[in-house]
């Protein structure tokens, strides 16, 4: 059994893992009390606060100096506490359509989550497009040189096919393969290109491709200061939005 002469230990609603230890003076806020991590977060943490021994003591002076006077001579009457006897019934009420209203913000920042990743992924897509695309264009350089300087063999059959297929690496290198394959057939019936014709195009797809690869990546998100003004704007949409919450 606790002596009275010992403060109970109570646990803070915000913080888990923190104890009450200070009363603030200031009646304006919704808690009086303070864990010591309530006391370093919050802004009123220049206020002067009591520790709960002080508290106690300080109210228990004061009380001795004060002299009540009662309205009424006797015990109160059911008029004034017959509904008391539903007050179980009534804060359970209340406490489950307090619940009902968590598990709606939850709901809400659910949601809100799944739409930042759905977002999160379709920019990831695309810049992985850009890297499979990069690399498409590099093995249809070399497969175009490979094409012209090595003088390869038309008369292709299916196993070469095949054998040419299962070298590929990857699949990107599959679709630069068949995307030459299909190129090699609609360009059959061409004229062929004389060597000057072949060195302009060689060179031209290889101007194309060292600035492909020295363009920078760049997404809406690649400024820092652009991104501080989507954070900014994203706090104050969030912050008005909840200001009326409760």
């Amino acid at each position: 059994m606790e002596s009275e002469s010992q403060i109970k230990s109570f646990a803070c609603s915000l913080h888990s893992n923190g104890t009450i230890q200070r009363v603030c003076p200031n009646n304006n806020d919704d808690t009086a009390l303070r864990c010591l991590e309530c006391v370093l977060a919050k802004e009123d943490s220049q206020i002067v606060m009591s520790t709960l021994d002080e508290f106690i003591k300080n109210t228990a002076n004061q009380c001795q100096n004060l002299h009540r006077v009662a309205a009424f001579d006797s015990i109160p009457s059911e008029e004034f506490t017959s509904f008391l006897v539903q007050e179980g019934e009534m804060i359970g009420k209340f406490s489950e359509q307090v619940e009902q209203e968590k598990e709606r913000f939850d709901k809400m920042i659910q949601e809100f989550t799944q739409i930042c990743n759905l977002k999160k992924e379709e920019i990831c897509r695309e810049l992985n497009n850009q890297i499979s695309s990069l690399k498409r264009n590099y093995g249809s350089y070399k497969k175009t040189v490979e094409k012209f300087c090595n003088q390869e063999n038309g008369n292709i059959d299916k196993e070469a096919l095949i054998r040419r297929i299962n070298q590929c690496k990857d699949v990107d290198e599959m679709e630069v393969l068949i995307k030459m394959i299909k190129d090699d057939l609609s360009e059959a019936w061409r004229p062929q290109l004389q060597k000057d014709q072949v060195k302009e195009m060689l060179k031209a797809l290889a101007q194309e491709l060292q600035e492909q690869t020295a363009s920078v990546v760049k997404t809406r998100f690649s400024e820092q200061a652009q991104v501080e003004t989507y954070l900014r704007e994203f706090r104050e949409g969030v912050t008005s939005l909840m200001e009326d919450g409760c």
